[in-house]
């Protein structure tokens, strides 16, 4: 017995420091942009997988508790709006803010969140201004997203987005992107910190003096680097404050564990996919609860939807291509209908299962992998 309990252990163990983001995650795009107030219950969130922000770069490879510290998030894009959209769902047991921006960037010794974009994915460094050093990246951005938090369930605005600019070390700025930024909220609720905003995205023409010359337009299939992380301090007393872990989205060696603020070589990569199915408008859609499980699936799916319509039922499922690789009907003659599919005939990858009743279709994004 003691065996097995060690073995459950160094099993959770494993997958607490191994746990990443996906190697390349599919972003749905989205007809109904989130309403950024730090509640997650839009129904654009409902149909987004969840990624990790799981890795501990400092220490690097150390271990920490959930109970300390758990972290993941979310992203969509909306082609309307030429927006990506953004929702982190933070639990730590102690906050620390308070940072005042006064030209300097210290800002990763409080509870923050960073956001490391780079528009094409190209890599490099961008540190500098590439016009004066040689570098390639000026569309690749390292956010440091600082915020003081009121009181608990309410919302926050008040923010900064701070880089590094300038043209090396002897005249180096600090810039605050928070116009990167067209919204932003945080919200605070016990232990659990939701982060909600859009971001713009630009390309390598940036310039800081016009930005929106070089604001890209999102479209399908583009291919973006992205990684994201927090940072946190576990000592609100401490003076100076000082950040006790880093924690990020995707691997990084320990050569390199704390490179993503000015190197671009190790993000992670987003994908922009099609929405194959529009979300209809429905006075029923916040009494209908549609659950797909377990996720990831090895071969077998299990569908619930819960709702006050009757009739035929359609369950489809499409593959990031849009293309319907799957269907059956079903009569629902009940408040809840549910099932297990058997999918063993899907190749690894990414999906997205579609539930349709009368004028009701809601969406749920799933991983399938082969045994």
């Amino acid at each position: 017995m003691k065996k097995i309990i060690f073995l459950i252990i160094l099993t959770i163990s494993y997958l607490c420091v191994f746990a990443k983001q996906d190697d390349t995650v599919k972003v749905m795009q989205s007809d109904k942009v989130p309403v950024i107030d730090g509640i997650s219950n839009d129904i654009a969130w409902n149909e987004t997988s969840w990624q990790s922000i799981d890795q501990v770069w400092i220490p690097w490879g150390d271990y920490v508790d959930s109970s300390d510290y758990y972290g993941n998030y979310k992203v969509l894009w909306s082609p309307e709006k030429n927006l990506l959209y953004f929702l982190f769902e933070i639990y730590d047991d102690v906050w620390v803010d308070g940072f005042e921006f006064n030209g300097s960037n210290e800002s990763y010794n409080y509870d923050i969140i960073e956001v490391f974009i780079d528009q094409d994915n190209s890599g490099g460094v961008h540190i500098f201004d590439d016009k004066v050093v040689g570098t390639i990246s000026e569309d690749a951005f390292s956010y440091h997203i600082s915020i003081d938090f009121p009181s608990e369930d309410s919302v926050n605005s008040n923010f900064v987005a701070l880089d590094f600019d300038g043209t090396g070390w002897a005249n180096n700025l600090i810039i605050n992107y928070a116009n990167h930024f067209p919204e932003l909220a945080l919200r605070k609720s016990g232990d659990k910190y939701c982060w909600e905003f859009s971001l713009k995205v630009f390309d390598n023409t940036y310039d800081n003096e016009s930005p929106e010359a070089s604001r890209v337009i999102l479209k399908q299939n583009d291919i973006i680097g992205l990684s994201v992380a927090y940072c946190d301090n576990d000592d609100p007393n401490e003076t100076p404050k000082l950040r006790d872990n880093f924690f990020g989205s995707v691997f990084v060696t320990e050569e390199n564990y704390n490179n993503h603020w000015m190197n671009s070589d190790d993000y992670g990569i987003l994908q922009l996919i099609g929405n194959p199915t529009s979300v209809k408008s429905s006075k029923h859609e916040s009494q209908t609860n549609f659950e797909v499980y377990p996720n990831p699936s090895y071969g077998n799916l299990k569908y619930s939807v819960k709702n006050e319509q009757l009739g035929e039922l359609n369950i489809r499922i499409f593959n990031i291509l849009g293309q319907q690789v799957y269907k059956i009907s079903r009569s629902k003659n009940n408040y809840e209908n549910s099932d297990n599919l058997n999918l063993e005939f899907l190749s690894s990858g990414t999906y997205i299962i579609s539930a349709e009743i009368n004028n009701i279709t809601l969406n749920r994004i799933f991983n399938f992998l082969e045994n």
